[in-house]
């Protein structure tokens, strides 16, 4: 039972000077299990007042939450309390509280770890395959905002596409990241941690190896030593947010944008056809005139190997992110905007499917999509400086505002030629 991660729609062609990256893969939910069995039986002695049809009703389950206490390697690790939204998702957190009456989840683990995504336990097996004595429920899914997935939400793991083969497996949300968002509408969010972050920290960050294509196999046993259903409200006060990592950035800026030309020569992975020697002398003559004052766009418009666009008001700029830096609106829009493209790529390709579209009218808008998407990703997204070469990033984040420098070539640290680097910002 396995949420998936988030899989990126690849439509943007990397800019000349990105280094390559793969896009993260969407997990395979069928996969088979992913570690030895670390099960038990398990012998229900009493009914629970939270069965279906018992004692308690659902407008009388908000008068209860249920606390997780939690340990690494048998060290206990802490408690977190966990807020349930019964009247938004009644059957599933009627669920969880019945299994936690009942003790089913002492002393289950957590048998699947990713730091940037989700902590995932409650199988009595201990290998992503096990369910719930009391069976399936009916999935309770939404799309609605006060439901949506983020750090420190629960939600139900589920077998395969099945929407209401969840029963006892969940997972809590550690990070906010694509992987997260992307849940929202097709996994039954129903809780989130209301104290307790560093608990779920000391869960999310037990070390893991690689099992069945995934690095997520803990290292150490992580595990629930009890989960007590209490009364009353969930405590609450504590902010429920990953903990910021405090950075040294030796002086640098967090972020820049910058604008630069790029020089290349033949042999350069790119398309390039002047010697070495003219490039080097080309980008030291640029170099002296952008110093003068010149224009730097005009420059890359009819100078820079870098591709630039005609309907780009200002070619060549980048928005660099420092190395461990975090943006989290611009991350939410990225994210945003490859749902929207998403949505009408499927939308073209349906249309194309049923005849609306001839090949061409398709290919054309298409190409209409992509270069909208480029347009709006240069507006909100950021490049982590990982993600260029090396003396790219060395030279921008380097640089004051206003100032112009310039990346020499190097086969290693500059492989597709000299940048001109002006910092914008």
């Amino acid at each position: 039972m396995r949420p998936l991660r988030f899989n990126s729609l690849a439509l943007l062609a990397l800019p000349l000077i990105l280094a390559a990256c793969t896009a993260e893969s969407a997990t395979d939910e069928s996969t088979a299990p992913d570690g030895a069995a670390d099960g038990r039986s398990f012998e229900i002695v009493e009914p629970s007042k939270f069965a279906p049809g018992g004692p308690v009703s659902d407008a009388e389950l908000a008068n209860y939450h249920v606390a997780l206490t939690c340990a690494v390697d048998g060290e206990e690790v802490g408690t977190m309390t966990i807020d349930l939204w019964t009247e938004a998702a009644p059957i599933t957190t009627r669920n969880f509280l019945r299994l936690a009456d009942v003790g089913f989840y002492d002393g289950l683990t957590f048998h699947r770890i990713l730091r940037t995504f989700m902590v995932q336990g409650g199988d009595p097996t201990g290998t992503g395959m096990g369910n719930s004595p009391y069976g399936t429920i009916e999935g309770e899914f939404s799309d609605a905002p006060e439901r949506a997935h983020g750090y420190g939400v629960l939600s139900m793991a589920r077998m395969g596409m099945d929407p209401n083969s969840a029963s006892c497996q969940f997972f809590i949300c550690c990070d906010e990241t694509p992987n997260v968002w992307s849940l929202d509408g097709k996994y039954a969010s129903f809780a989130r941690v209301s104290s307790g972050v560093a608990t779920l920290e000391a869960l999310a960050t037990v070390p893991t190896t690689f099992r069945n294509g995934e690095n997520s196999h803990p290292t150490k046993k992580a595990a629930i030593v009890r989960a007590e259903v209490r009364e009353g409200a969930a405590p609450t006060g504590e902010t429920i947010a990953r903990p910021a990592v405090p950075l040294d950035l030796n002086g640098e800026p967090e972020k820049v944008i910058i604008q630069h030309v790029l020089v290349s020569f033949a042999g350069t992975p790119t398309q390039a056809t002047r010697s070495k020697e003219e490039a080097a002398g080309l980008a030291q003559s640029l170099l002296e005139r952008a110093r003068a004052g010149e224009d730097l766009g005009s420059m890359a418009r009819e100078h820079s190997d870098d591709p630039v666009s005609d309907d780009d008001p200002t070619p060549g700029v980048y928005r660099l992110l420092n190395t461990g830096v975090r943006d989290m609106a611009s991350e939410r829009a990225v994210f945003a905007l490859n749902q929207e493209i998403q949505a009408a790529m499927m939308e073209l390709q349906e249309q194309r499917g049923s005849g609306t579209l001839t090949p061409e009218d398709f290919a054309a808008r298409r190409l209409e999509l992509q270069t909208e998407f480029r347009a709006k990703l240069s507006e909100v997204g950021w490049t982590p400086r990982d993600g260029v070469v090396r003396a790219f990033g060395d030279v921008g984040f380097a640089l004051e505002v206003g100032e112009i420098g310039m990346s020499e070539y190097d086969a290693t640290a500059s492989p597709f030629g000299w940048h001109i680097i002006r910092r914008l910002e």
